[in-house]
């Protein structure tokens, strides 16, 4: 399980390798200077929502999504890098 919430000046989070499954209880509003997120080898079967809108790297390869909707990555207009190799 993910804590809800994480220390507000945080600029970087992994939380790679934990066999997560979803990242909803996540808020993700509060981080403001949060600009990377990895969640490589995880089980995620799909992009988290309401991701920081500030991100600019975000890794989410060797999970298990199949599909990425439309409106995944709108609000991410900083996205600089994003890794979704070795999915389904």
């Amino acid at each position: 399980m993910v804590p809800s919430r994480f220390p507000r000046g945080l600029q970087a989070l992994s939380l790679s390798w934990n066999m997560l499954t979803n990242l909803d209880n996540v808020q993700w509003h509060l981080l403001n200077n949060l600009t990377i997120i990895t969640l490589t080898g995880n089980k995620l079967r799909r992009v988290p929502s309401n991701l920081p809108t500030y991100l600019e790297m975000l890794f989410l390869n060797h999970n298990l999504i199949e599909f990425c909707g439309a409106g995944d990555f709108i609000y991410l207009r900083n996205l600089k890098e994003l890794d979704m190799s070795n999915n389904k």
